[in-house]
């Protein structure tokens, strides 16, 4: 089970990269593709008692868009996000849970009439799994250390959010997405992961 999400989380990985590595030289060839890469920072309220890890989460991506009309666009993205560990327990005792892998998403974009604002909405899909670590300190010193990974999985959920465009260099976004990850016993935990993201445009 574990060796068949690590290679779903590998497939998915290089299913993101192809088409970014496609994207990324010919945009500066081929007008009006715009591109960049993208750095994450969000919270996922319960992420510690669904034994996920912390709440804060980071995340780095790479993104591609492409105008339709004078005001809407459709952009694409890829990229890794990470769920830091959590520790709980005793002296003896310690219980250490993470989260880590890889997403993906389509989006359509619509410029508002104020100059530089946008809303979007689309689909992400999550490629993620959960590692447990548990540490038992014995009477001579002496720990014990066990590493269970879970099953993984995917999930297709919707994304809404509002961005703004500074200058040709940098954009943020404000986002709400709906996200749906297991924890290592399998146990899925559902809910709202907000995030705002950095852009830098190439």
């Amino acid at each position: 089970m574990t060796r068949h999400a690590s290679r779903s989380g590998l497939r998915l990985a290089l299913l993101l990269a192809v088409p970014m590595a496609v994207i990324g030289p010919t945009a500066h060839a081929q007008e009006p593709w715009s591109t960049g890469f993208r750095l994450v920072a969000g919270s996922y309220s319960g992420a510690v008692d669904a034994g996920l890890g912390q709440e804060k989460n980071y995340g780095l991506a790479m993104w591609g868009a492409y105008p339709l009309t004078k005001s809407g666009s459709v952009e694409f993205e890829g990229g890794y996000r990470y769920f830091p560990g959590a520790t709980s327990g005793s002296k003896t005792y310690t219980l250490r849970n993470k989260t880590d892998g890889y997403y993906g998403g389509a989006f359509y974009r619509h410029k508002l009439w104020f100059e530089g604002f946008h809303l979007q909405a689309g689909l992400r899909v999550w490629a993620m799994k959960a590692t447990q670590t548990s540490t038992v300190t014995n009477e001579d010193g002496t720990s014990t250390r066990v590493e269970v990974k879970g099953p993984g999985g995917t999930s297709m959920k919707p994304v809404v959010g509002a961005g703004f465009r500074f200058n040709n260099h940098y954009s943020m976004s404000l986002n709400a997405a709906q996200a749906e990850f297991k924890n290592a016993a399998g146990a899925t935990k559902s809910g709202t992961l907000l995030e705002a993201a950095l852009s830098i445009h190439f």
